[in-house]
C-alpha cells in the first residue's frame, strides 16, 4: 500500500496531478509550482517514485518524471475491492 501511503500527503497528490496533467515534467519546473523547498520537492517525487507512481529518466542535468502505471493500479484495484465490499454490504455506491 506504498501507493495510498503516497498519495496520503496533499503535496503529493498535487505533484501527481501536475506530472499527469503535463505529460512529462522536469524536477526544476515541479519545484516552482510549489511553496516547499527544491530539497522538499526532491524528497516528495523520491516517495512517488518509490511507490510506482512517478517513473524518473536523467536526461543530461535534469530529471524528467512521468505517471507510472504500477502505483495507480494498486490504488484502483484497492478502490474496485473497496467498493465491491461496501456494496455487498448494503453501504452504497
Amino acid at each position: 500500500m506504498r501507493a495510498l501511503q503516497a498519495i496520503a500527503d496533499p503535496t503529493r497528490r498535487a505533484i501527481l496531478e501536475l506530472v499527469a496533467r503535463e505529460g512529462a515534467v522536469a524536477a526544476s519546473a515541479i519545484s516552482t509550482q510549489f511553496a516547499c523547498t527544491p530539497s522538499a520537492i526532491s524528497q516528495h517525487l523520491k516517495c512517488l517514485v518509490e511507490a510506482g507512481l512517478l517513473s524518473r529518466e536523467a536526461r543530461g542535468q535534469q530529471r524528467i518524471y512521468r505517471v507510472a502505471g504500477d502505483g495507480l493500479d494498486e490504488i484502483s484495484k484497492w478502490l474496485e475491492r473497496t467498493r465491491w465490499f461496501a456494496q455487498q454490504s448494503g453501504g452504497g455506491w
